[in-house]
């Protein structure tokens, strides 16, 4: 048998694990991005105030109570992109360490196949290593998931 179809065979027991650390981190790095400008924004707002302390009156409350208000909100804004951020970022590892184990499973069922091909006799230690590669795999894949639902719990 091929090397094609000993890899091919191996493949339909521990399969691929879907999706895109990289571009899951080019999302939480976009969030990051998006909180520094938030928090800079948070910055002037706190310098107007800073500016404007002089300034008196029914105006210098409205403005007062007003840019309280908004540096408030977007410090806010800026720790939920942060929380965010780092969601993304957990899932995005977790991913990555699942994918990278599912290449290593992928190979150990692919030499258990090809020893089983090779002798006989190897067939049965063969079926009850691949069975428990099936599980580690399945056990992955629940890992992924469960990362997976944690980050939307947390993106809301």
């Amino acid at each position: 048998m091929s090397a094609g179809s000993v890899a091919g065979l191996a493949g339909l027991v521990i399969g691929e694990i879907e999706g895109s650390p990289a571009g899951v981190h080019q999302v939480a790095a976009s969030w990051r991005q998006a909180a520094a400008a938030v928090s800079e924004g948070a910055a002037l707002v706190g310098s107007a105030q800073a500016v404007v302390a002089s300034w008196q009156g029914q105006g210098a409350e409205a403005f007062g109570a007003s840019a309280s208000g908004l540096q408030g909100d977007t410090e806010a804004l800026t720790a939920g992109l942060v929380g965010g951020a780092g969601a993304l970022e957990a899932y995005a590892s977790v991913l990555e360490a699942a994918q990278h184990a599912a290449t290593g499973l992928r190979a150990q069922a692919e030499s258990l196949v090809d020893s089983a091909l090779g002798n006989p006799l190897a067939a049965g230690p063969a079926a009850a290593g691949l069975a428990s590669l099936a599980a580690t795999y399945q056990a992955l894949r629940a890992e992924v998931h469960h990362a997976a639902t944690q980050a939307a719990t947390t993106l809301g």
